[in-house]
């Protein structure tokens, strides 16, 4: 690279916009482009080929027990479980969010008004535990 290509940015001379960001798109693609010959595997990338190697052959674990599947794998691959355990933990559906937002326009009367987020909080709290609430009485 070129000593004036990585001065601070204060000292680079003014140029339009647009070279500017075709300049830094250079950069980050040799830089991507150099990150990428000179590192060495990840341990992920050896982990799913290994786990491909090993699952390509067995049946794939029944959907109730991907959990506990992923559980039992945790120490053969540590990074794979991990990733797994975050899509598992994603909802199947929007339908819990979608009934907040029901409910959300629902006690604002669907229409913009002067409740704040905490009185609107608590009212959709109030109304999604109304039966703990009835018991205490």
């Amino acid at each position: 690279m070129h000593e004036e290509e990585i001065r601070p940015e204060s000292s680079i001379p003014s140029t339009p916009l647009g070279s500017r960001f075709a300049r830094l798109a250079r950069v980050a693609a040799v830089t991507q482009m150099m990150d990428q010959v000179t590192q060495p595997p990840k341990p992920t990338d050896d982990e799913v080929e290994a786990y491909m190697k090993t699952f390509s052959t067995k049946a794939p674990p029944s959907p109730l027990v991907l959990v506990e599947f992923w559980k039992a794998q945790e120490k053969e691959y540590p990074e794979l479980s991990w990733l797994a355990f975050d899509l598992l933990a994603i909802p199947a559906t929007s339908a819990a969010i979608e009934r907040v937002f029901s409910q959300a326009g629902l006690a604002t009367g669907g229409r913009k008004c002067q409740t704040g987020p905490i009185l609107l909080e608590i009212e959709c709290l109030m109304k999604y535990n109304k039966k703990y609430f009835l018991r205490l009485k």
